[in-house]
């Protein structure tokens, strides 16, 4: 079986490719902050489920924002807000 192949690419390319539009780029931007989004969103949901709800609604609305990031401060930070 072979394995995936990750493909390493800057933060601001990656937020570059979003702003593209880039299908590949969002679901880099997914792989890569997948598991803190679902952690924080474990915090504030009442199973998993909900989890995995806000997550969706959180990545949706991180992708449909993303040209608004300016690079000021952390990527990770602004997703978060």
């Amino acid at each position: 079986m072979q394995k995936a192949t990750t493909i390493e690419v800057s933060e601001e390319e990656l937020i570059r490719g979003c702003v593209r539009g880039s299908a590949q780029h969002f679901h880099l931007v997914y792989e890569k902050y997948y598991g803190k989004m679902f952690n924080i969103c474990r915090r504030y949901a009442r199973d998993r489920d909900e989890a995995r709800d806000m997550q969706q609604e959180g990545f949706i609305r991180i992708f449909k924002n993303i040209g608004q990031y300016k690079g000021v401060g952390s990527f990770e930070g602004w997703m978060r807000r």
